[in-house]
Parts: structure tokens; C-alpha cells; sequence
């Protein structure tokens, strides 16, 4: 058993070290992880400096920053991404998209800052009654201000290829806040309110560099026309991330109404073990989004892309039992243990996000067929879903953070249903249900023996179990891919090879 699974592990190791996808979503995880997930490696800090309900509040911040995020971006820089592809040859109409962007990126924000404040305000006050907007909410809305040029900046890191670059910038953001926020913790006792600033000067400093950037790439450059197209494209996308946005925020929103603070400040903190997960995946779709845009305008697309989808159902799968294995030990050592009621959470949020990354393929279906408002749609459905599950389960069943995780899963499963059915409409990628059948018995066996079997009399035993049941169902899922298709889908000839 030993020497099959040496075996595999060479097999794995010999694919991804010389694949553009794979590496490149390394890549991109390390920019994004940095970026994204900084709260993670605060961790140590944040649960022995702050009370479980100051981290709850930390959070509530956190989906109120995404909020206003969403509504100051307009989905342009989604949007620049997508016309940049509309033309291989034209360099300079690409040049007019982004500099049409880069202006869009500048004016807007401060427009809708104007517009929305009050609106921001009123609903903070009826809403969050708990958290003053004064300076806290204050401050997330004119950081937020800077976040659309920094997010165009890195859109256009990401469609250069140039993700060493990426890393580098992420890299630098990552130290230079991680810095202040230690220091306005550890050394200035500046509570809460430290971290926005130092967020805020971080913002600032970025925003700065992603200007330059951007101008120094495309020049001084605005086009009405391309401004058009992309506040046409981008605008229908505000529902899907209004309801995204929901999606994801409502339970701790409810959590705080039904609940309290504490219990947002144990959910948050199992959800952010989850994220590292749901980061890589979100790497993925980094790299993979440029790539799907041109295979999917080939002739045989359709038979290619769904050849595709099993092994990323596999990839992330193995993704998901390894998160399963790692996470408890995790948190049990980097959380205070006033924060360790977490752990009873994590395979529940863990599945809850594996069933999110799987929609990822309906999504660039649905991206690319220009079809962004059945997306926001099917967005908006599964959101008030939702919200109605986490009534049902938090006032009346009273089944407090339990209750929120078994919401994200049934609306997980559900939205996957309506993205096959609306997606397939436009753009049909023609799946192998049957290997998918095969391979998701193979992934539950072994998640509830990862995530759920307890060996009370020995931690050792235990541990040999997990890892034998993590070893075993990875060669399976590696098996059920393919191992030579695998090697060509992980060729240097990507566009080629996804397919095979």
C-alpha cells in the first residue's frame, strides 16, 4: 500500500511541475492567499488580542467592506477582462478597454460614495445597531473608495500572465499591512479601529502603485463607446454580486440577530480556516477564465470543457479531503482556545465551499455566452433561499451556527441545479455523468471517514485512518481522471490539451 501510494504522490508531482494551469494557480493562491486572506495569518494575533465578540465584529466589518466593494467596482474590471478577448490582433482596442476602465475605476467609486453614503448609514443603523458608523463603517466605505483601480490592476496582471508579478505586488501588500496591523494591536492599542486604518493606508499606498501601473500599460486613453459596452456588461453584473454578497452574509448577519456576537466571532473564525480552500479555488478560476474564453470558441468545445469538468470535480475533491485532514489540527494550534468550539464546524463549511467551487463551471459558462443576467438571476433565487432557510433555522429552530452551515449546503446543492439547467441552454458542455457518479461516491466515502470517524482511544490511530482513507481515495479519484488524459489536460500546450 506504502509503495502505491509513493507511487501516485510521484505521479501528482511529475504532472504539476510542468503545467502552466496548475502552476500558475499556485501562483495566483500565493498572491490571493496573501491578498484575500490576511486575516488568516492574524490569526495568533487577533483570537489572543481580541475578545470572541470583537472578532465577530471584525467580521461583520468585513461583509460590509465587501458590500460597498461590490457596488464601487460595477463589475468593470470583470467586464475589461471579458472585452479584452473579444479581439486577438487589435492591440490598441485592448489598450482603449483598459484605459477606458482605468477612468471608470477613478470616477465612479467617488459618484456612488456620494449617492450611496446615506443609504449606507440608514441601513447600518437598522441593521447593525450594535456597530457605531462612526468612524468603523465610516472608514470601510472610503477604503473602499481605492479597491476598484487596485482590483483592475490585478485583472490585468492576470490576463498579461504575468503571475510572478502578481505574487510580487500581493506580497508587498501583505507585509505592509500585516505590519500595521500588528502594530496598531501589539504596540498603539488601538483596538478594532487600528486594523481599519491600517487597511486604509494600505489601500492608499496600492492604490497608487495599480495607477501607475495601468496608465504606464494602456497610456492616457477614454473611449464612450468601450465605456458603453462596459457598464453594459458590468452593470447587470451589481445583482449577482449584491446576492452573492447575501449569500455570503447573511448568516453572520442573522447569527448576530438570533444569536450574538460570540457566536459570529466562532463562525467566522471556522469559516476563515474554510477560505484557504476556497482561495486556491478562486486562483483557479484566475488562471482558468482566460483559458475557457478561447477553448470555449472552438468548434469542439463543448466535448472538451465537459472532459474538463470531471477533473476539476476530482482535483478539488482531493482538495477538499486534504483541507479535511489539516483543518482541526490547525486550529486547535493557531486559535486561542476560547475559539476552538470552531472545529465542531469546519466539515460542514468545507462541503458548504466545495459545492460553491463546482458552480464555478456554470459561471464561466454563463460569462462567457454574455448571459450575466441569468447569472445574477440565478444569484438572486439561491439568495433569498437562503435567507429564508437561515429564518427557518435560527428562529425557530434555534439551531444557531449548525443551522447557518446546513443552510449553505442545501442552497450549494440547489444552486448547482439551476446553473446545469440555465447554463446549458447557451453553451452546452457535455458532461460524463457516470465518472462524476463514480467519483462522488468515492469522495463522500471518504470525507465522513476524514471528517466525522473518531478513534477516542488513540490520536494515533486516528491520524492513520484519515491518512489511509486521504491516500487510498485520492489514487482512486487519480485513477477515475485518467492518468494519461491527466497528462495531457496538464501539458504545457494548454489550450490543446484541456480537453483530452
Amino acid at each position: 500500500m506504502i509503495s502505491v501510494l509513493r507511487e501516485n504522490g510521484r505521479r501528482w508531482w511529475s504532472l504539476f511541475a510542468d503545467n502552466v494551469l496548475i502552476k500558475n494557480s499556485i501562483i495566483y493562491s500565493l498572491g490571493i492567499i496573501l491578498n484575500k486572506t490576511i486575516g488568516f495569518f492574524l490569526i495568533p494575533v487577533y483570537t489572543r488580542y481580541f475578545s470572541v465578540s470583537e472578532y465577530g465584529v471584525l467580521s461583520l466589518l468585513t461583509m460590509i467592506a465587501q458590500l460597498v466593494s461590490f457596488f464601487f467596482l460595477m463589475g468593470i474590471g470583470t467586464a475589461a477582462t471579458r472585452f479584452y478577448y473579444d479581439t486577438l490582433s487589435d492591440e490598441d482596442y485592448r489598450r482603449n478597454v483598459y484605459g477606458t476602465a482605468f477612468f471608470l475605476s477613478l470616477a465612479l467609486p467617488v459618484i456612488l460614495a456620494v449617492i450611496l453614503g446615506p443609504v449606507i448609514y440608514l441601513l447600518c443603523a437598522l441593521f447593525l445597531p450594535s456597530i457605531p458608523f462612526f468612524p468603523l463603517i465610516f472608514i470601510v466605505v472610503i477604503t473602499n473608495l481605492f479597491n476598484p483601480m487596485v482590483i483592475l490592476a490585478v485583472g490585468y496582471l492576470r490576463i498579461q500572465k504575468k503571475a510572478k508579478v502578481y505574487v510580487i505586488f500581493s506580497l508587498a501588500s501583505f507585509l505592509l499591512q500585516s505590519i500595521l496591523c500588528i502594530l496598531a494591536a501589539l504596540w498603539l492599542d488601538l483596538g478594532i479601529r487600528g486594523q481599519l486604518y491600517a487597511q486604509l493606508a494600505t489601500m492608499i499606498v496600492f492604490f497608487g502603485v495599480s495607477s501607475i501601473l495601468i496608465i504606464r500599460q494602456t497610456g492616457v486613453r477614454f473611449s464612450r463607446a468601450i465605456s458603453k459596452k462596459l457598464l453594459r456588461y458590468g452593470v447587470p453584473l451589481i445583482p449577482f454580486f449584491f446576492f452573492s454578497w447575501i449569500d455570503l452574509a447573511s448568516g453572520r448577519l442573522l447569527l448576530e440577530k438570533f444569536g450574538s456576537l460570540a457566536d459570529v466571532g466562532i463562525f467566522s473564525l471556522a469559516a476563515q480556516f474554510v477560505g484557504i480552500f476556497v482561495v486556491f479555488g478562486n486562483a483557479f478560476d484566475y488562471s482558468m477564465t482566460p483559458i475557457f474564453y478561447e477553448i470555449a470558441q472552438d468548434p469542439d468545445a463543448g466535448d472538451k470543457l465537459g472532459r474538463f469538468a470531471l477533473k476539476f470535480f476530482n482535483l478539488f475533491g482531493v482538495g477538499t479531503l486534504f483541507v479535511a485532514l489539516f483543518a482541526k489540527p490547525l486550529v486547535l494550534a493557531m486559535a486561542d482556545r476560547r475559539y476552538h468550539a470552531a472545529v465542531g464546524y469546519l466539515p460542514f463549511l468545507l462541503l458548504a465551499a466545495f459545492l460553491g467551487l463546482l458552480f464555478k463551471i456554470f459561471n464561466w459558462n454563463l460569462m462567457f455566452s454574455k448571459k450575466t443576467g441569468l447569472l445574477s438571476w440565478i444569484t438572486s433565487v439561491t439568495a433569498v433561499l437562503m435567507v429564508v432557510f437561515l429564518v427557518v433555522f435560527l428562529k425557530f429552530f434555534r439551531l444557531g451556527i449548525l443551522g447557518v452551515t446546513i443552510a449553505m449546503i442545501l442552497v450549494g446543492v440547489v444552486r448547482l441545479i439551476f446553473g446545469y439547467i440555465v447554463s446549458t441552454k447557451h453553451f452546452r458542455l457535455r458532461f460524463d455523468f457516470k465518472k462524476i457518479g463514480v467519483s462522488s461516491l468515492i469522495l463522500v466515502a471518504a470525507f465522513v471517514a476524514i471528517a466525522f470517524v473518531r478513534v477516542p482511544a488513540s490520536l494515533a490511530a486516528e491520524i492513520g485512518l484519515k491518512s489511509a482513507a486521504f491516500g487510498i481515495s485520492a489514487a482512486l479519484l487519480l485513477k477515475a481522471s485518467g492518468i494519461k488524459t491527466l497528462k495531457l489536460l496538464l501539458s504545457k500546450n494548454l489550450k490543446n490539451s484541456v480537453g483530452a
